[in-house]
C-alpha cells in the first residue's frame, strides 16, 4: 500500500466520521463539516520559513526557542510543509542583519517593524551555529505535506491526521508550543485543542497563539484581518468569534480564553508604523499574539459546542459552553 493512499484512506475513514462525532457533541453539523472539510483542503500558507515566525511573533518567542537546549521541546501545531522547523536545524538559523533590513521601511516599503536590534542579535547568537547534540526536539502537526519528510534527527512530523485525534502519548512534554493561524484558528473543537495545549505544555510552558494584525489608526487595507470598525474593535477572527457561557454573558473568543484560569495569559504585540504611501494614511498596526503560560496541574476547560462558522481563513465561530 503506498503511502499517498494510506493517506487517502485515512482522510476518508475520518472525514466519515465527522457527521456522528458532530452530533455526539451536540455541535451544529452543517458548520462543523464545513470547517474540517476547509482543514482537509489545506489552502493556506505553508512555506514560511524561520525568519517569517520571528517576525510575525513577538521577540520573546525568539528567546524562549534560543534557549531551549537538547532536552527542551518544541510543537508547532499547524506546521505547514515545516520549512521552518527545519531552518533550526541549519549553521545558521538566523540572519539578525537580514531580518532588521527586511523590517526597516524603504523606497519600495512604507512599513517599519519595530524590533529591539540586541535581543535579536542574542537569540541570533544562541541559534546560530549550535552543535547538532545540543539542538531540542521539535515536532511539526501537519493535516498535509506535499515534500518528502526531510529526516533530521531530533525532527518529527505527524502527518494526516487532525491534532485532536493523535493520542497524546505520541507526544513528548513540551517546553513551547507555537499556533501561527494553525489548529487553534481553524478548530470546530477548539475547547479540546486548549485541553491538550495544556496537558502537552511542561509547567511554566508557554504557548504562542498568533491572532493577527490590529490597526490603532484606520486605514484603507483589504483584508479583513485588520479592518477597523469604529471605536469598538477590530474585525477579527478571535474579537469577533465569540463564546456564550452557561449564564448566558457572552464575550469574545480572545476573551474567554484569556479568563481560563489554566493559564497565565497575556497579549504580545509586534508595532509596525505604516508612512502614507498611496491610499493610505499615516499609522501603527499591532501584530498581536496570545501567549499563555500554564499555570495549574489539572485542566478545568469547560466543553464547547460548535453554533456557527463562516467561510473565512481563519473563520468567524461562535461557540456555547455546555452545561
Amino acid at each position: 500500500m503506498t503511502r499517498h493512499f494510506f493517506r487517502l484512506l485515512v482522510a476518508f475513514t475520518l472525514f466519515a466520521q465527522l457527521p456522528a462525532l458532530a452530533g455526539e457533541t451536540g455541535h451544529c453539523q452543517e458548520s462543523f463539516q464545513k470547517l474540517t472539510q476547509l482543514i482537509g483542503r489545506n489552502f493556506f500558507e505553508t512555506r514560511r520559513d524561520f525568519e517569517k515566525y520571528a517576525e510575525l511573533f513577538p521577540q520573546s518567542f525568539l528567546s524562549r526557542v534560543s534557549s531551549l537546549k537538547e532536552d527542551g521541546h518544541w510543537v508547532d501545531a499547524g506546521s505547514g510543509e515545516g520549512f521552518a522547523l527545519q531552518d533550526l536545524f541549519n549553521q545558521t538559523v538566523i540572519d539578525p542583519e537580514k531580518v532588521l533590513k527586511e523590517a526597516a521601511s524603504s523606497f519600495w516599503r512604507a512599513r517599519k517593524i519595530v524590533i529591539d536590534p540586541e535581543p535579536l542579535r542574542e537569540s541570533a547568537q544562541q541559534l546560530n551555529f549550535r552543535e547538532a547534540a545540543d539542538k531540542p526536539k521539535i515536532t511539526g502537526v501537519t493535516y498535509k505535506m506535499e515534500r518528502p519528510d526531510p529526516k533530521i534527527p531530533n525532527l518529527a512530523f505527524k502527518v494526516g491526521r487532525f491534532f485532536e485525534d493523535i493520542p497524546l502519548g505520541e507526544f513528548a512534554p513540551a517546553d513551547l508550543i507555537t499556533d501561527l493561524y494553525g489548529v487553534i484558528s481553524y478548530s470546530p473543537r477548539l475547547d479540546e485543542v486548549l485541553r491538550r495545549y495544556h496537558a502537552l505544555l511542561k509547567n511554566s510552558g508557554r504557548a504562542y497563539i498568533f491572532i493577527g494584525d490590529y490597526l490603532s489608526v484606520p486605514q484603507h487595507i483589504g483584508t479583513r484581518r485588520i479592518e477597523r470598525i469604529g471605536e469598538e474593535g477590530w474585525y477579527s477572527p478571535f474579537v469577533n468569534s465569540t463564546v456564550t457561557r452557561t449564564d448566558g454573558s457572552t464575550v469574545s473568543l480572545l476573551d474567554w480564553i484569556k479568563s481560563l484560569p489554566d493559564f497565565n495569559a497575556k497579549v504580545e504585540k509586534v508595532v509596525i508604523q505604516q508612512s502614507k504611501k498611496g491610499n493610505l494614511v499615516p499609522g501603527e498596526i499591532e501584530r498581536s499574539t496570545l501567549v499563555l503560560e500554564k499555570r495549574t496541574e489539572q485542566s478545568n476547560i469547560p466543553l464547547l459546542k460548535l453554533l456557527e462558522s463562516d467561510d473565512g481563513k481563519p473563520p468567524i465561530r461562535k461557540f456555547e459552553e455546555v452545561p
